[in-house]
């Protein structure tokens, strides 16, 4: 965790990560309505179906993911692979592959690796599907180790005429 310095009267001052920064999914806009969910997990905390919307992230309906990518923080070890893929928030399948299917752990062994998901929701002009999903990996074998950043740009579809017909 960063350093902290106290000063009489004044906020506290961080300096270095702070342990909350990657305990949470993050989402941010970029140009052009792209949306970007980024969700830092590791082996031993892989995302999954929850209720508390502080800790998952859901890709709107009909949202179409344009890019998917994961990138390695720390080596992966021991497993077979990882998929990526929707939920919707009672636990029902949307695509449970949908973003990325059997990521081998070769592909993920070490630092710095980056991994273009190629499931069947990525690039798929029909888009998710009319329910939201949530963000669900789900691993094949037993790791000892590994973390890593998946990120998903996507574009919602939005109705902003005002109507609902």
């Amino acid at each position: 965790m960063g350093t902290r310095i106290a000063i009489p009267g004044h906020a506290y001052s961080h300096y270095g990560t702070r342990e909350i920064d990657e305990l949470y999914p993050q989402q941010y806009n970029q140009q052009g309505g792209v949306k970007t969910h980024s969700i830092t997990w590791a082996f031993d905390s892989l995302p999954a179906v929850s209720l508390n919307d502080s800790i998952v992230q859901t890709i709107p309906a009909n949202a179409h993911i344009s890019k998917a990518t994961i990138r390695v923080l720390e080596g992966f070890v021991g497993g077979t692979s990882y998929n990526v893929g929707l939920y919707e928030t009672d636990g029902t399948v949307i695509d449970a592959d949908g973003i990325d299917a059997a990521v081998a752990t070769a592909a993920l062994s070490a630092v710095g690796e980056t991994v273009l998901c190629d499931g069947a929701l990525v690039g798929n002009t029909a888009g998710t599907g009319t329910a939201a999903g949530q963000v669900v990996i789900a691993a094949t074998g037993t790791y000892t180790a590994g973390r890593a950043v998946l990120e998903i740009e996507y574009t919602s579809l939005d109705d902003r005429s005002g109507s609902n017909a």
